[in-house]
């Protein structure tokens, strides 16, 4: 297997990876998240993106006073 073909594999992994977290959280979706280890109560936001990887990252648009956009593992995701 060539170079090129392992890098069209990656590429076809990552298109199915965030058509996934489309189908799962879609955009403007109200989401529940951990966000630090030892965390009490999750933290709440929209989120604005898919960004997939290795991960399943989502982004998220915190419900907080800042309304901080943070990266976000699928599996942190309540």
């Amino acid at each position: 297997m060539s170079l090129a073909q392992k890098l069209a594999a990656v590429v076809r992994a990552e298109e199915s990876v965030i058509a996934a977290l489309e189908k799962l959280y879609p955009v403007d979706s109200e989401v529940r998240c951990w966000l630090m280890y030892g965390q009490v109560n999750p933290s709440r936001g929209r989120v604005i993106g898919h960004e997939g990887g290795r991960y399943g990252y989502v982004t998220v648009r915190l419900e907080s006073r800042t309304q901080e956009v943070r990266r976000v593992a699928a599996e942190s995701i309540l």
